[in-house]
């Protein structure tokens, strides 16, 4: 966050490329927010401010303005669907050529010993955007090979958490199981190979999880703190930056519940209305 007194660095960029070329999130966000700028117009190149974020090859502040333009791009679906259906950036498309290349596009193959390696393959070395194109075109997110699933070799392998988030998702979802859920033997495994981040992503989906059993009362008041909250807030910020991925989660929470009433419902449009 800029402090006051402070220089506001989006003042010296020209345009949302510019930003996205060489600012931060901050910056990106002021021609997003308060210039209204168009995130998927396209430069004289072809290149969107998306494809410009993700092509830096500096590190500082990188990941907090592509996820921040992903989350722009999802604004009015939720975050997850719409990353897995918008086309691929240019720098993405690079990633998934150069695997085609490499490996070849049959979701399908099989290894020496016989069993489908693809997207094993992908979910451990290689980008998201690779791993999202092999499941469009039809990989099965349940193959086994050598007794691991995709997401066990991304977490074996201390992938990217971007991998192990697309592959949970696709494999689990949000599902509640009375039986009891397959992320309690996830974690573990997490554990056994040391994946200290995937161990955090994953406890972070068993407290949702769990929380599916909560009242509906605590789950009204946490609805009503994030409509209500001061837009710069870190919770107001977070609720407008994920793009109704929030509002999702609350939905399936709130559908294991009793019948909502009329204040309910109202307090739910209006949190609808925020986005």
């Amino acid at each position: 966050m800029i402090t006051k007194g402070k220089k506001m660095a989006y003042k010296t960029f020209t345009n949302i490329f510019d930003a996205a070329r060489r600012g931060t999130v901050e910056d990106v966000k002021y021609f997003v927010e308060k210039k209204g700028a168009d995130i998927s117009v396209e430069d004289a190149d072809g290149w969107t401010p998306l494809d410009i974020a993700k092509g830096r090859t500096d590190s500082k502040g990188n990941a907090d303005v592509v996820r921040y333009l992903n989350c722009a791009m999802a604004k009015n679906d939720t975050y997850y669907d719409a990353m897995r259906t918008r086309p691929f950036t240019k720098v993405e498309q690079a990633e998934i050529d150069c695997f085609c290349k490499a490996y070849g596009n049959d979701v399908h193959a099989l290894d020496k010993s016989g069993e489908p390696f693809m997207l094993h393959e992908a979910a451990a070395y290689w980008d998201v955007a690779v791993v999202l194109h092999l499941i469009r075109q039809g990989a099965d997110v349940h193959a086994i090979n050598q007794g691991f699933t995709p997401l066990m070799s991304a977490i074996a392998e201390n992938a990217d958490i971007e991998v192990i988030n697309c592959l949970y998702i696709e494999s689990v979802r949000m599902k509640f199981r009375p039986e009891g859920d397959p992320t309690d033997d996830l974690i573990a495994f997490a554990k056994e190979m040391r994946n200290t981040d995937a161990v955090k992503y994953l406890t972070g989906w068993v407290d949702i999880i769990k929380s599916m059993q909560m009242p509906k009362e605590p789950i009204m008041k946490l609805l009503d703190t994030i409509v209500n909250a001061e837009p710069d807030s870190g919770i107001g910020e977070y609720w407008r930056e994920s793009g109704g991925g929030l509002l999702k989660s609350l939905e399936t929470i709130l559908s294991y519940s009793v019948e909502l009433t009329p204040e309910e419902i109202d307090l739910y449009r209006r949190a609808k209305d925020e986005l």
